[in-house]
């Protein structure tokens, strides 16, 4: 079992959509040699029941996205029928980059704090909007959701009304993925780099395996990731803040 130097794992969901991984193209041109393993599956669930609350614009101050899957159970929930314009008038919020295009490009949503990295940066953009929230924020999201922004927002008074509209589990060939890109254990990337904490509880069976796991450097995609590494008494090599492929390439290479 060796260690492959400047070789980058992305261990995340999925590849990008978009025709070129952005992640991987800048890593690329920074001279890295990427691998990916997808490492977790979704299905969406009470589709029926966000879509009641969408007819219902009114009811509400807006919306969250705190992911892009939360965006594509909207999409999926609303079966190619177009938003309602109302909620394009209110104050919508979205966790990063990614979310933010995926909620402006198939939702029609212009959302605030694509700049936010995590939740509890974007809770600070949506206090700082208090005064126009009035009604509480529709917020669809996935199962393994922490409570981190909604428990701050509300100590400020602004409620939310959740959905959980997907459900993660693990990729069903997540181990014969891994076993292929490192030649059956034997060829090890130098650098693991987790987007989620979910993603490190559905490796760490592999890891574990890995005799040359003290020489991997573990790159975590935000706060809430480093902890679920540490948490698995995991060395945390360096953390991007945000989860942009610039902010990575930073982590990596400081």
């Amino acid at each position: 079992m060796k260690i492959l130097l400047n070789c980058v794992l992305l261990l995340k969901a999925e590849k990008s959509e978009e025709a070129e991984d952005k992640y991987e193209s800048m890593l690329t041109k920074a001279g890295f040699d990427v691998k990916h393993v997808k490492t977790l599956e979704f299905r969406f669930k009470n589709l029926e029941e966000l879509k009641e609350k969408l007819y219902k614009p009114d009811s509400y101050s807006g919306i969250i996205f705190t992911t892009p899957r939360s965006v594509q159970a909207t999409c999926k929930t609303l079966n190619n029928e177009n938003l309602d314009k109302r909620w394009m008038l209110k104050n919508n919020y979205v966790v990063g980059e990614a979310t933010y295009q995926h909620a402006l490009n198939d939702c029609g949503l212009d959302c605030k704090g694509k700049e936010s990295g995590n939740a509890r940066k974007l809770a600070d953009v949506i206090i700082n909007d208090k005064n126009d929230i009035t009604e509480p924020l529709l917020f669809p999201c996935g199962n393994l959701k922490t409570d981190t922004l909604t428990n701050e927002i509300f100590e400020e008074g602004i409620d939310t009304d959740t959905v959980i509209v997907y459900e993660t589990v693990p990729n069903s060939t997540l181990e014969d993925e891994f076993v292929d890109i490192t030649s059956n254990y034997t060829n090890i990337p130098e650098y693991f780099v987790y987007f989620s904490p979910s993603g490190v509880d559905f490796t760490f069976n592999i890891i574990q395996k890995l005799s040359v796991v003290d020489s991997i450097k573990f790159i975590a995609i935000g706060p809430t990731t480093e902890v679920a590494l540490k948490s698995k008494s995991l060395k945390v090599n360096a953390v991007a803040l945000k989860p942009t492929p610039h902010d990575l390439l930073d982590a990596i290479i400081r």
